[in-house]
Formats: structure tokens, C-alpha cells, sequence
């Protein structure tokens, strides 16, 4: 399963202490490489290899582990230039499917057919004008998915936030829990889905309000020779427990990437711009954003 958020890396050494630490954790994950679980060719220099590995990049149960690195930009309703003020979100997330096979040796073709995908999100938030600077709420999705490259493609299973926030400010302070679910087609040139996470609090601060809220990335991208893409994957937000007229946030965009190879290891840059045409009426919310994201892949080989 995708993203549906990201590690919104803040300026400065920051920045760059966040980038450091992925690629470290993304070398020590390149040891970790399987011969149980069906791969993308990971060796091969080929541009129609590379090709494929780009491909694979926007399947949401592929079998590749990757980092993502997600910086946006939200321009959110506020005194400031243009009657926004900035929110920058950073999300370090790493995801890594395990093959079944793994849990069940021997000669078993359902267990060879089938994937457990771990997806973690570390968001870092810095708001303006008030300047709150922390982590947010940690969030974990695990599905169950078919090893699939075309067709269509599925995951499902739980999804948890944890109240890991480092100041009120910047998280729910509820223990939160609900499904999670991914469905969608590849095609050669085309891939579509939606990954959806719903999600209700059942524990923590009494003190602060209980939450119900989904959280649902469409995503329809068009793969280009040079293995370009675009199209877009905004993410829409539904606070249940609002009152009607301020529970949705609906964005749209359009965005372009590029996979290309940086040492043994392809990496998929994107950038994207959305606009929310509809937003909550009685609350400073989002206009706009802005999203780049850089995606190491590490193939399972041998």
C-alpha cells in the first residue's frame, strides 16, 4: 500500500539530518533482500528494466521496499501573504512487504501468492504563525495483498495512529484504530486506485475530543517513455465528527516524476500541486499544496 501521507522534512540541518538517516536505514535494508518473494530485476542496467522498476514504483502492492521522503507545503487560510499562512508536513515513510512464504516454508503456492505489506508514517510538522515545531502522531497500516504486477490489484487490513505527538498542538492525543483497504487496476501504461483508512479513537486524553476520520488517496498516473509519469494522488480528509458543512477536504491536482538510477539503487522523484476547491466553511483550512517526494526502491534479490 502507498502513502497517504508523508515525512514533511523542515529547512535547514533539519533537513538534512532527516535525508542522512533514511539513506542510512536505506542501505541497511539493501542487506535484507529476499530470493522468496517474486521481484523486479534488480540488477539489470536496461533502460526497459529501469522502465519496469518505474512501473512497479506506482503499483500499491508491489514487492519493492521503499523510503519515502515527502515534503509538503499547505497554504492554509490565515493573515498571512495572499490570506494564507504556510504548514510544512514532512513524512519519512518506510515500506516493506514480506512475502508469506516467509512464515510458511515449503512448496506452497498460496503462500508465494500472498504479501504482507508494513507501512509506517513519521510526520514532522512545522506551523506558521505560531511556529509549532514537533512529530506528529505516528500512524502503521499492515494489509494483506496478492503478489500482483497487472490487473488488478488489492490490499486489506488494520490501520492504527498512535498518540506520539510532541506537543498537544501537533496531534489528536487518542489512540485510534479502524481498516484499511486498497483497490485499483495496472495497466501497461496506466495505473488507478484508491487506498482508503478509516479510522475512530478508542483510548487516551479524556480531556481532548474522540475522533472519526478517513483518509482517501486517489491516484491515476500515465507512464511516459523515459520513464516519466504524471497525472496525480491527492489525498481527501472526511472529519465525521464536524458538522456538515466543514467535514470534507477535497483536493485536486496534477503532478510529474521520473524514476532514474542513483548508484545500484532506482529512485523515483515526484512533484505535484493541488488545490482544494472544496474545504470546511468555518475554519482556517487548506487552499492549496505543494508535494515533492523522493522514493529510494530496493528490488528483493538473491
Amino acid at each position: 500500500m502507498r502513502p497517504a501521507h508523508a515525512f514533511a522534512l523542515p529547512p535547514g540541518r533539519r533537513l538534512r539530518a532527516a535525508l542522512a538517516a533514511g539513506i542510512a536505514i536505506l542501505l541497511a535494508t539493501g542487506l535484507r533482500a529476499r530470493a522468496d518473494e517474486p521481484e523486479v530485476p534488480p540488477g539489470g542496467r536496461s533502460e526497459e528494466s529501469l522502465q519496469e522498476i518505474a512501473r512497479q514504483l506506482t503499483n500499491p502492492v508491489t514487492t519493492l521496499w521503499t523510503l519515502n521522503f515527502e515534503n509538503t507545503v499547505t497554504g492554509v487560510g490565515g493573515a498571512g501573504f495572499g490570506g494564507v499562512d504556510p504548514d510544512y508536513v514532512g513524512i519519512l515513510q518506510p515500506v516493506v512487504p514480506i512475502g508469506l512464504s516467509r512464515f510458511f516454508p515449503g512448496d506452497s503456492e498460496w503462500a508465494r501468492s500472498y504479501s504482507i505489506i508494513s507501512e509506517l508514517t513519521i510526520p514532522f510538522v512545522e506551523t506558521f504563525p505560531d511556529h509549532g515545531t514537533g512529530f506528529g502522531d505516528i500512524q502503521l497500516a499492515i494489509g494483506l495483498a496478492p503478489v500482483r504486477r497487472d490487473g488488478f490489484v488489492w490490499a486489506l487490513g488494520p490501520t492504527f495512529i498512535f498518540p506520539s505527538a510532541s506537543s498537544d498542538a501537533l496531534g489528536q492525543g487518542k489512540w485510534q484504530a479502524g481498516p484499511a483497504a486498497v483497490a485499483g487496476y495496472m495497466w501497461k501504461r496506466w495505473t488507478a486506485y484508491a487506498y482508503a483508512q478509516q479510522w475512530w479513537s478508542f483510548a487516551g486524553d479524556k480531556s481532548r475530543p474522540r475522533t472519526s476520520q478517513l483518509s482517501l488517496e486517489y491516484v491515476l498516473l500515465r507512464q511516459l517513455p523515459g520513464r516519466w509519469q504524471a497525472g496525480m494522488q491527492p489525498t481527501l480528509t472526511v472529519d465525521w465528527t464536524a458538522s456538515s458543512g466543514n467535514r470534507l477536504s477535497l483536493p485536486v491536482g496534477l503532478g510529474a516524476g521520473r524514476t532514474i538510477r542513483i548508484g545500484r539503487y532506482p529512485v523515483l522523484f515526484w512533484l505535484e500541486a493541488d488545490y482544494y476547491p472544496v474545504r470546511p466553511d468555518d475554519f482556517p483550512s487548506p487552499r492549496w499544496g505543494i508535494t515533492f517526494q523522493i522514493s529510494p526502491a530496493i528490488p528483493q534479490f538473491d
